[in-house]
């Protein structure tokens, strides 16, 4: 007689489903960044992704298991315009697992898969959180148990690490547009068949960036003085006087040959100081700007016609990048008649629109 032993070894089954793509939409703006569709999730600078991963076509199972995978890519590279490169800090530190409406329980044995308990993990509702930033790969701390087979869950949302200061920083200088970059992110999960195996599966997702940069934005606009008091200056051979004074402008931004400064006046206004008392006697005024592609805006209380052509805008622009632009106004009304020019204080007042012309 013969003996022979027969060794049944259960192999884990590795399923991996084809890759599919998820975008995160960004902008820096203004030297400021700001993601369309992720919500802070803990700190400053954890985000998670509100467009979820719809999951569908899982083995039905009655236990499973949330996983983590190490992403050990901890900077993306995108590319804009004219194949320009950004590198940004980015690290992919955990995974929601949502489960819906599936009645979910939690058990504190949990499957012997070989991998440590995630640093972190969290429940909210029927979200099931796990990873943690530097985290090797993991598991959740408890297992989940589901009474009726069932898909263990119905959506996935990435967590990741974005400081925005780092974003800005690294796009100080880059030029204006669409930027895209990719990683790949790899959700994992045990659980175990109808026939009591355990098993795993990872689903492949592209983790896309595409974020739009406009590099140029304008901060704050520092006028000085914030009125003026134009002194007259009397012709007394002529009877006649006149005055003028400068607004002196600083603008804080960035700037560039591309995208200097817009200024942007009111072309159906009356440009006229009105007497204190007599509200009948007036002062047309005029505005100029030297540094501006319009030199004469205002003349004797009116628009210019080259500048209403513009639609009252007038353009300072830059020959390298900086950023602060000055210039100054000048403000002032030609020679009057001292017969038409009543004793007294007149005043008046215009208004200004500042923008980055992009």
């Amino acid at each position: 007689m013969l003996l022979r032993l027969f060794t049944i070894v259960c192999l884990a089954l590795l399923v991996i489903q084809n890759a599919y793509a998820i975008t995160l939409n960004a902008t820096v703006s203004n030297g400021k960044l700001r993601l369309d569709n992720a919500t802070l999730n803990s700190g400053s600078d954890v985000w998670e992704l509100t467009t979820p991963i719809i999951v569908s076509g899982l083995y039905p199972t009655k236990k499973w298991l949330p996983s983590f995978v190490s992403h050990p890519q901890t900077t993306i590279t995108l590319t804009g315009p004219n194949a320009e490169t950004v590198t940004l800090p980015f690290e992919i530190s955990a995974v929601s697992f949502n489960t819906a409406n599936t009645p979910t329980t939690r058990h504190q044995v949990v499957m012997n898969t070989g991998l440590p308990p995630c640093t972190y993990t969290t429940v909210i509702s029927t979200q099931f959180i796990v990873g943690g930033s530097g985290s090797p790969d993991c598991v959740n701390t408890e297992e989940l148990h589901i009474v009726a087979a069932s898909a263990p869950f119905y959506f996935v949302n990435p967590i990741f690490k974005l400081i925005p200061s780092d974003v800005n920083t690294a796009f100080t200088g880059k030029s204006g547009g669409t930027f895209i970059g990719s990683t790949m992110l790899n959700i994992k999960y045990y659980y175990t068949t109808s026939q009591g195996i355990l098993t795993y599966r990872v689903l492949k997702h592209h983790f896309t960036i595409q974020l739009d940069h406009t590099p140029e934005y304008l901060t704050d606009v520092q006028i000085v003085p914030t009125a003026l008091n134009i002194i007259p200056t009397y012709n007394t051979s002529a009877k006649t006087a006149f005055g003028f004074d400068f607004f002196s402008i600083i603008a804080n931004g960035y700037f560039t040959p591309e995208a200097g400064l817009k200024l942007r006046f009111d072309e159906n206004y009356d440009y006229k100081l009105t007497h204190e008392t007599d509200m009948t006697k007036h002062i047309n005024y005029y505005i100029t700007c030297l540094s501006c592609s319009d030199t004469d805006i205002v003349t004797n209380g009116t628009m210019t016609n080259a500048v209403k052509g513009k639609s009252g805008i007038v353009k300072v622009s830059v020959t390298s990048a900086q950023t602060q632009i000055s210039f100054q106004l000048k403000v002032g009304y030609t020679e009057q008649p001292y017969a038409d020019l009543q004793t007294g204080q007149y005043s008046g007042s215009f208004v200004v629109i500042f923008e980055v012309d992009l």
